[in-house]
């Protein structure tokens, strides 16, 4: 089984997550190794789709305060970020929200990664990427109004 590293860290007080209407910059070489990479899954049948996302390209963080910019992004440079196809220099670092969900008696609900998914069949968190439509007018994000929605 893969293990990938995975930070969970507390939201610091002051914080900030801002969407840009700006695409990652990434050199051709490593467009495309992303290209040839998507091909490959793809002709082995996986049915992946191409859709936006959204990846950190800038950030500054210490114990009490926070801000990234958001760039964007497509899956195929996320998943060959996963696969490590491309050099950790240009991976796609992205930011997720999770929460947990109790029910009244006590029981967690948890959700289950669909097949066509890089991890099928895994549990996760309710939750999930954060869209360019979770942003505000300003571009500015609320991590509590993407997971509700």
């Amino acid at each position: 089984m893969d293990q990938r590293a995975t930070t969970v860290e507390p939201m610091p007080q002051d914080w900030r997550i801002q969407v840009m209407n700006l695409p990652v910059a990434l050199p051709n070489r490593v467009h495309a190794a992303i290209d040839r990479h998507w091909t490959s899954v793809t002709a082995a049948g996986r049915p992946y789709w191409n859709g936006p996302v959204l990846a950190i390209a800038h950030e500054t963080k210490s114990a009490s305060r926070w801000r990234v910019e958001l760039h964007r992004t497509d899956y195929a440079h996320y998943l060959a970020t996963l696969h490590r196809q491309i050099a950790a220099t240009y991976w796609c670092r992205v930011v997720a929200v999770g929460g947990l969900l109790i029910t009244a008696d006590g029981q967690a609900v948890l959700g289950e990664n669909a097949a066509a998914t890089v991890n099928a069949g895994e549990l996760h968190y309710i939750g999930g990427g954060i869209e360019v439509g979770h942003a505000d007018q300003s571009g500015l994000i609320d991590p509590q109004r993407c997971l509700a929605a």
